[in-house]
């Protein structure tokens, strides 16, 4: 999941590991996260919604209301950054792939089959095509992309462009160099930039960075100042 972005990545692996990604995050128990740099913040700020997942897996069904809970909360509410990185890392995953977002899926299933049958629901192409259509959509889909929207805004839609491009261009990289950053795009780029400047001190002749990443970096980081 976490090389999924990988662009040596066919369409068909890409769609199945998509799809394990889905089935994963409608169980609490499949993330792991959840239970250990998101605990504190689970127990503070979604006590209820973690009662509900307990509840459930007793009874041996599915549920992972905790992670939806922790998505609608403001990030400055999440006090563990580890946390607030892979809470963050889901709601861009929801903006890419609206397969993601169970109000979407149940609200806009009608919607999407009229007027975006042949859209490819991944990479934020589906959400794109129910944007432009928006007018024409149900009210209740209507709503539910609004509320999609304001949490991908809280994120910030140029730092899901940034994401995709960096687990792009970048993937081989942050495999080798910044494996510990756990999905912290912050984390990732400032490692990334640490690997840059190694690579243009270095006399060895070495290279640490392939071109295509080399360049995403320097540009984020003129970007940044």
């Amino acid at each position: 999941q976490k090389h999924r972005f990988n662009s040596e990545f066919s369409p068909q692996c890409l769609e199945a590991v998509t799809k394990d990604l889905i089935r994963s995050s409608t169980d609490s128990r499949f993330l792991p996260f959840l239970n250990h740099e998101c605990r504190e913040d689970s127990a503070n700020l979604c006590a209820r919604e973690v009662e509900k997942d307990a509840q459930a897996a007793d009874w041996g069904q599915s549920s992972n209301n905790v992670l939806y809970c922790l998505s609608e909360r403001s990030h400055l509410q999440i006090k563990n950054p580890a946390c607030k990185a892979q809470v963050t890392d889901f709601v861009v995953q929801q903006a890419l792939d609206v397969r993601l977002s169970p109000a979407v899926i149940s609200l806009c299933t009608e919607d999407m089959q009229q007027w975006c049958a042949t859209t490819d629901p991944g990479r934020g192409h589906m959400r794109e095509c129910l944007n432009v259509n928006f007018n024409d959509l149900t009210l209740v889909c209507q709503r539910a992309m609004f509320l999609n929207t304001l949490k991908v805004k809280a994120v910030g839609e140029s730092e899901i462009v940034d994401y995709v491009a960096l687990q792009t261009l970048c993937q081989h990289e942050i495999s080798v160099f910044c494996a510990t950053e756990h999905g912290d795009h912050l984390g990732i780029q400032l490692c990334l930039e640490r690997a840059l400047q190694k690579q243009s001190v270095s006399n060895n002749g070495g290279t640490l960075l392939r071109p295509q990443c080399s360049r995403h970096v320097l540009s984020r980081m003129t970007i940044d100042q």
